[in-house]
């Protein structure tokens, strides 16, 4: 059967819609010695990428009162994930469970100007 364009439109946005709903949105930065600089915004076009997100852990073990950190492989896009957000225990839980050594768990990224969007939905078992 076929689709009409309205179909297909509406069909594009109930998807869209439900990639979104796990998604978070930072505005990444870069830290250059020590000192933390806004990422610029950029030219050019979205790139996927694979976002770690890991748990702080001390001598005490795992902290759930500490920030997660987020970053991409170069660390050239970097952000946190503080303990008050909305996401943070789900997250919390999710990477204590599934994740690699229970600390850190790698989901898709990309990279906009200006943003870092990290897909939830989508995880990866393994490190880079």
């Amino acid at each position: 059967s076929t689709q009409s364009t309205g179909e297909h439109k509406g069909a594009c946005r109930e998807k869209q819609a439900r990639e979104s709903e796990g998604c978070l949105v930072f505005k990444p930065v870069s830290i250059k010695d020590g000192v933390v600089m806004e990422q610029e915004e950029g030219e050019g076009r979205d790139r996927k990428t694979k976002v770690k997100i890991e748990i702080v852990y001390d001598t005490k073990g795992v902290r759930s009162d500490y920030p997660m950190t987020v970053s991409d492989k170069a660390r050239a896009y970097q952000a946190c994930i503080l303990p008050t957000e909305e996401h943070y225990s789900k997250l919390f839980q999710l990477i204590t469970e599934k994740g690699y050594g229970a600390v850190t768990m790698y989901f898709e990224g990309t990279i906009k100007p200006g943003q870092l969007v990290v897909n939830t939905n989508r995880s990866f078992p393994e490190t880079w």
